[in-house]
């Protein structure tokens, strides 16, 4: 089984977000002329935290360690993850040629 992307997450959210609008429209919560505008916040709203989620500075180090590239980064990423191609900045140098 392979891991869920983005475009799955977002699809989920969609269903949620709609069943969620619809619940609070059944009760009276939400007028139906607004519908449209919630689903679009709420939608836009996790997707945002998402992504701000995956791109932290630890995921991005990793995601590019795995692509077959040596990343220096701050002791507090590079200690922190099990790749052997994050390398702690206290430790190496970059040097110009």
């Amino acid at each position: 089984m392979s891991a869920i992307n983005n475009s799955q997450i977002t699809a989920v959210l969609e269903r949620f977000a709609v069943v969620a609008v619809g619940y609070a429209v059944g009760k009276g919560y939400v007028s139906i002329e607004d519908t449209q505008t919630y689903v679009a916040m709420l939608v836009g709203v996790v997707s945002g935290g998402i992504a701000l989620w995956n791109n932290r500075n630890k995921r991005l180090a990793e995601r590019t360690a795995a692509a077959g590239m040596t990343v220096i980064a701050p002791a507090k990423i590079a200690d922190n993850t099990a790749s052997s191609a994050i390398v702690s900045s206290d430790t190496n140098m970059i040097v110009r040629k």
